[in-house]
């Protein structure tokens, strides 16, 4: 499950001159957990294949690559990070994009949807099959538009984190062995913080990084 190559380049990746505004509001290699090193943007869903159409479409809406991912926004502004871990194996991304308005409160609204319907991962790899039960869909604490989900199998798992600032869309999204949903939600008080920094004045409050029921 988990992906990722090296490489020597910073790992946040602007998709095009409008973007560079953006690279400011991802995280850095200083600021990810131990053991990260920074990889290529990339789709870390993209070995998963779900037999259910809600947790396809759950995958496909956090895997947000760029903004052919989006349906109908073309040349928003927008940047990306990535990084892998080889021992324990996990991925991690974290995407921004500037929106239309209102595009950003839909996309949110659509995958929790998708997540509430989506009671297990269940998907074939190699001759394994997997199947990662929901353990946790929460919403984020200070967070106006935001929530937090995990599925796993013990340590191995798939999280997903998304949030919203004014028009600005923030994604975390972490496949592979962690300590699970907190391990991401703590990368959110320190993601979203960066990226209000560019869309002052959101008024939605500081985010704590923590969560409650949901």
């Amino acid at each position: 499950m988990a992906t990722g190559c090296g490489t020597e380049r910073p790992a946040r990746l602007g998709a095009h001159a409008a973007g560079a505004a953006m690279s400011p509001a991802v995280l850095s290699a200083r600021e990810v957990p131990e053991g990260y090193l920074p990889a290529e943007n990339q789709h870390v869903f993209a070995g998963l294949r779900p037999r259910d159409r809600d947790c396809v479409r759950l995958l496909e809406l956090a895997d947000l690559h760029g903004e052919d991912d989006l349906r109908g926004v073309r040349g928003a502004p927008q940047a990306h990070a990535a990084f892998y871990r080889v021992d324990p194996g996990a991925s991690l991304v974290h995407h921004v994009f500037r929106l239309p308005a209102g595009r950003a409160h839909a996309h949110i609204a659509e995958t929790r949807s998708a997540a509430a319907s989506c009671p297990r991962i269940s998907v074939e790899i190699g001759d394994r099959d997997l199947r990662l039960d929901r353990v946790r869909l929460r919403s984020l604490r200070g967070v106006k538009d935001g929530f937090s989900v995990r599925y796993a199998d013990g340590d191995l798992g798939v999280d997903v984190v998304m949030a919203r600032a004014r028009d600005d869309l923030l994604v975390l999204a972490a496949p592979g062995e962690s300590e699970g949903a907190r391990e991401t939600e703590r990368l959110l008080g320190r993601a979203l913080s960066k990226l209000r920094r560019l869309a002052p004045g959101s008024g939605e409050g500081r985010a704590k990084g923590s969560v409650r029921g949901g």
